[in-house]
């Protein structure tokens, strides 16, 4: 039970990196604080928030450069 909750809470929480980076990525380029998003959304993710961030902007600087 503990492993299907914990695997269904990763899936949202990628879905939902999905959605929000994007978005976050978009906003900084027009100067919008985006370590304030990161703590606004710290208490949701914990550290795997931060984690997601790190690994999902690597791959968007990859794909852009």
């Amino acid at each position: 039970m503990g492993t299907t909750v914990s695997l269904l809470y990763k899936q949202i929480q990628l879905f939902l990196a999905l959605i929000i980076l994007p978005i976050l990525f978009l906003n900084s380029k027009y100067g919008t604080n985006v370590f304030m998003y990161i703590l606004l959304f710290d208490f949701i993710y914990k550290f795997d928030f931060l984690i997601l961030i790190g690994v999902f902007s690597i791959k968007i600087m990859i794909y852009i450069f």
